[in-house]
């Protein structure tokens, strides 16, 4: 997760100077190792965030929603998932 992480700060750095291919190839990287280790983690869904911020930046507004929708699906899978084991107890 190191290096997913330092690619992930890598694409902050560059979406923030202005090199928006550079951070969508850095956060791409991010997202593809977070995914390989960590499925439908919190991780994922922020890796499709920040792609949805570069995406827009770039007025891709479809690929923007796209990124927003994927990250929305996770965060309500663990929203789900947390009411229901505080139910459980």
């Amino acid at each position: 997760m190191d290096v997913a992480n330092s690619l992930n700060n890598l694409g902050n750095v560059s979406m923030s100077s202005g090199d928006l291919k550079a951070a969508h190839d850095y956060q791409s990287r991010a997202l593809t190792i977070r995914q390989r280790l960590v499925p439908d983690s919190l991780d994922v869904s922020a890796s499709f965030s920040n792609l949805a911020e570069v995406a827009w930046r770039q007025g891709d507004f479809e690929a923007s929603r796209d990124y927003n929708t994927r990250a929305l699906e996770i965060r309500e899978r663990w929203h789900r998932t947390l009411c229901w084991s505080l139910r459980v107890w």
